[in-house]
């Protein structure tokens, strides 16, 4: 098991310090789209990456009787609305991988490995003000199974008008009824979500 450095613990047994401990996120989308905040009040660079000032809270671990997984609730300030492409796009951002460091700000060079912790977004809850995730480690018996539908004339792909995620549509028109017919509409077909050689009465098997 590894320890954390002499020049750590002498930095943690201080009663008084001029530098901080900080707390970084690594964020880990389905894409793997990654985003890297600190909770301070200026960027820093730690492993040659740059890790962004943004406000975040991170609660204390919950644990229940009932077996269920223990998490905790990671709030990440949404006023910007800069992950709420990704949150639609990727329900809600459940299933991406946060990575959670516990630096000292003077001591950025130093091993921190035992002060890490990978856990997985499990839920989801999104208001005007913050993104709240519920962080655990994954549990199986939520994995949707099987783990895509295929349907005929209907595309699973959320819409958006920005061009952004898998529908790729970039234009004036602001609702779409997931149907080929309405892709065709908005001059998108190329990128219909369908499978359209499925035929939409009895089962087939694929």
């Amino acid at each position: 098991m590894k320890s954390l450095s002499a020049n750590l613990v002498q930095e943690k047994n201080k009663q008084h310090s001029t530098y901080p401990w900080l707390l970084l996120l690594d964020i880990t989308l389905p894409d793997s789209t990654i985003f890297r905040f600190v909770n301070n009040n200026e960027d820093i660079v730690y492993k040659g990456n740059t890790y962004t000032c943004f406000p975040f809270e991170i609660g204390p671990q919950e644990s229940s009787v009932d077996g269920e997984i223990p998490k905790i609730e990671l709030k990440i300030c949404n006023i910007t609305r800069i992950l709420t492409p990704y949150l639609n796009t990727y329900n809600g951002g459940l299933e991406s991988e946060v990575l959670i460091t516990v630096v000292n700000s003077n001591l950025l060079a130093e091993d921190y490995s035992e002060l890490e912790a990978t856990l997985t977004v499990i839920d989801c809850q999104v208001d005007e003000y913050w993104v709240s995730w519920s962080l655990g480690l994954f549990n199986p018996t939520m994995q949707r199974f099987p783990l895509y539908r295929y349907l005929a004339n209907y595309c699973s792909y959320p819409f958006f008008n920005t061009g952004i995620g898998e529908c790729g549509y970039n234009g004036a028109l602001t609702t779409c009824l997931h149907t080929l017919a309405d892709c065709i509409a908005h001059g998108n077909e190329i990128n219909f979500g369908g499978n359209l050689g499925l035929q939409n009465d009895g089962i087939r098997v694929v």
